[in-house]
């Protein structure tokens, strides 16, 4: 194959990329609020005079949310309000924490967010009790964390080693004289 020909099919290519990525774009973008669905319209009433104010990402988004919640069950919705109604009761500084622990958690690789998961299920299946004192042993561990600065930490670490006892070719090293030998203790 020559280099015009090459260069050929990488246009092609590149013509071909940016066709489909607007077809997707198209299919996953509401650009106005007459291509929404009725249901979409429907559950979305409340936001049709911000529609057009939207961004196309959060036009899509919840676009997709409208289409989730029209195939939901009836008491699917009725936890999901719940949920939203907690959320919305909850203040905002906590809202931002939630969220910032939720980013860390969408950060984690895929095996490590399912084992947080699973620990989360293992937590949910222990006794209210049982989960109570889980909780104060973290805070407390917590808190033991938070009482030293980290260089202090480390610091305390350091003359932690330093105060442990010895074992083995160290200990003859005390107050600068050999240890006493068997044979010269006779």
């Amino acid at each position: 194959m020559t280099s015009s020909e090459k260069r050929g099919w990488a246009t092609v290519t590149r013509f071909s990329l940016v066709v489909i990525a607007c077809l997707f774009s198209a299919l996953g973008y509401a650009q106005s609020w007459e291509e929404l669905s009725d249901q979409q319209r429907k559950v979305l009433a409340p936001y049709q005079s911000r529609w057009d104010g939207f961004t196309e990402a959060e036009r899509a988004r919840y676009a997709r949310g409208a289409e989730r919640w029209a195939r939901l069950g009836r008491q699917q919705r009725a936890q999901l309000r719940q949920r939203f109604d907690r959320w919305q009761a909850l203040p905002e500084s906590s809202r931002r924490e939630l969220m910032k622990r939720f980013e860390r958690f969408q950060q984690l690789s895929p095996e490590d967010q399912r084992r947080l998961r699973a620990k989360q299920r293992e937590f949910r299946q222990l006794s209210p009790d049982q989960q109570r004192q889980l909780r104060q042993r973290y805070e407390r561990a917590r808190q033991n964390r938070r009482a030293w600065p980290s260089d202090e930490l480390q610091i305390r670490r350091q003359q932690n080693r330093r105060q442990a006892p010895t074992v083995g070719p160290r200990n003859h090293q005390r107050n600068g004289r050999a240890p006493a030998t068997r044979n010269s203790d006779r």
